[in-house]
Parts: structure tokens; C-alpha cells; sequence
């Protein structure tokens, strides 16, 4: 009987060792898993600071790249514009280069009618007032050359003089006409009365076509 009793307290004193080690390793079990839990919260935490901060930095780099767009369709369309504006001075400067050359060649033409059209000049040109002899006189003499490509029709030469009373001349000698290129020497004398010639002018007159001036007779 004692021996089962002292078995029995042996069993218990064992078991409640057990028990002992158990809630002692359960106990510390806890403790450790709670800090393993701590410690996975902490990173868990800094990893959703970390995922925060990156997803603003995405946000922040989202916000550029759509600026970036933004101001790459603002240049497209500052370039497109830029474009169209070059297209029109092209255009503008092919329209005034256009008229350049259309008036370019009208003043060819122009030069070139002009070079065709006669054109009397006068050279080695005398003048003396004769008074040796009564009617004084004018004395004229010098050579008229066409410098121009076509015939000079209906030439004169359109004298005017003054003297101390005035007017002393005011005429036309007629020589007829000079083709292109060509020159006519001329020796004549105009007659007039009163004092010394003071001054004077003659001037070459002509047209670029042959003019028939119309005529008739009156019956006696």
C-alpha cells in the first residue's frame, strides 16, 4: 500500500513537471512567436512606408511624364504652326520671285523696244550769229546720229533763239529721216532781224513711224 502511494506521488511530482516544463516552453513559445509577429509587423510596416513612398514617387514620375507629353504636343503644334508659316513665306516667296521674273521680262521687252526705238542726238555742233551780211543769219552745222535700232521718220530740229527784243527765232528745219545706226551731217542757216543773238536751244524732233499728212486744194 505504501509503495502505491509513493508511486502514485512519483507519478504526480512527474506529471506536474511536465505540466511545468510545458506552460514554461508554451510561455516562452509565446514570447518568441510574439516577437517574431513584432518584428514581422515592423517590417511589414516598413515595407508599406516603402511601397507608399515609391508609389508617390510613381505618382510624382506619372506626373511629369504627362507634363513631358503635354509639352510635346504643345511643341508639335508649335512646329506644325512654325511649319504652315514657312509653307506661306515659300509660298509667298515663289509668288514674289513669280513676279520678278514676269517683270523682268516685261522690262526686257521694254529694254528691248526701247533699244529698237530711234533716238536722235546731235553732235560737233556749231552755232554762229552771223552778221556780215543782212538778213543776219543763224549758222548752224553738226552731224545727227540715230543711236537707235529702227528708222527716225519726220525729223527736225527745233530751233529757238532770243535777242535783246525777244523771241528772234522759233523754227523747224526738216531732214527728212535717219535709219538705225546711222548719222546725217547738216549745214544750213536761219534768218532773222533785230539785235545780237543772246541765247538759244535746238532740239531734235521725231516719231518712230512714217506719218502721210493729209492735203488738198481749194478750186480758184
Amino acid at each position: 500500500m505504501k509503495e502505491r502511494k509513493l508511486v502514485s506521488r512519483k507519478i504526480s511530482i512527474t506529471f506536474a513537471a511536465l505540466c511545468i516544463v510545458f506552460i514554461i516552453t508554451t510561455a516562452w513559445l509565446v514570447v518568441y512567436y510574439n516577437s517574431l509577429i513584432s518584428d514581422k509587423d515592423y517590417q511589414i510596416g516598413n515595407l508599406k512606408a516603402e511601397l507608399a513612398r515609391l508609389n508617390a514617387e510613381v505618382d510624382r514620375l506619372n506626373a511629369t511624364i504627362q507634363k513631358l507629353n503635354e509639352e510635346i504636343v504643345q511643341k508639335d503644334n508649335e512646329l506644325a504652326q512654325k511649319d504652315n508659316e514657312i509653307s506661306g513665306l515659300n509660298d509667298q516667296i515663289t509668288s514674289l520671285n513669280n513676279q520678278i521674273a514676269d517683270l523682268n521680262n516685261q522690262l526686257d521687252g521694254l529694254t528691248g523696244q526701247i533699244a529698237n526705238k530711234p533716238n536722235l542726238v546731235l553732235d560737233d555742233l556749231i552755232v554762229e550769229d552771223d552778221r556780215s551780211s543782212i538778213p543776219y543769219n543763224l549758222h548752224i552745222s553738226c552731224w545727227v546720229n540715230n543711236t537707235g535700232g529702227s528708222t527716225a521718220y519726220n525729223a527736225f530740229l527745233h530751233i529757238i533763239a532770243f535777242n535783246a527784243e525777244g523771241l528772234a527765232i522759233e523754227t523747224y528745219y526738216s531732214f527728212g529721216g535717219i535709219t538705225g545706226r546711222m548719222h546725217l551731217g547738216l549745214n544750213f542757216r536761219v534768218n532773222y532781224t533785230g539785235s545780237p543773238i543772246e541765247s538759244w536751244e535746238i532740239k531734235p524732233i521725231w516719231t518712230d513711224k512714217l506719218i502721210i499728212p493729209s492735203n488738198g486744194t481749194f478750186p480758184p
